[in-house]
């Protein structure tokens, strides 16, 4: 997987949080980490094309195991 962190990450606190964002995404076996460049902390306000491909890509995802089990 590609390491976004030098992307993203100007400061040692930011690649200290990137971490641990990274690792937080890891436990689940259905997470992921994205990023919304140009937004604040209202993500949905700010990028919402992006908050609404990240729920239809789960969406999509839960309904296709549904259809293997």
């Amino acid at each position: 997987s590609r390491d976004w962190s030098s992307d993203v990450c100007s400061s040692d606190l930011d690649r200290a949080w990137f971490a641990h964002q990274a690792q937080a995404a890891t436990l689940s076996t259905k997470g992921q980490l994205r990023f919304a460049r140009h937004s604040g902390h209202v993500i949905q306000q700010d990028r919402p094309r992006q908050v609404i491909d990240a729920v239809r890509d789960l969406v999509a995802l839960v309904r296709a195991e549904q259809r293997t089990s």
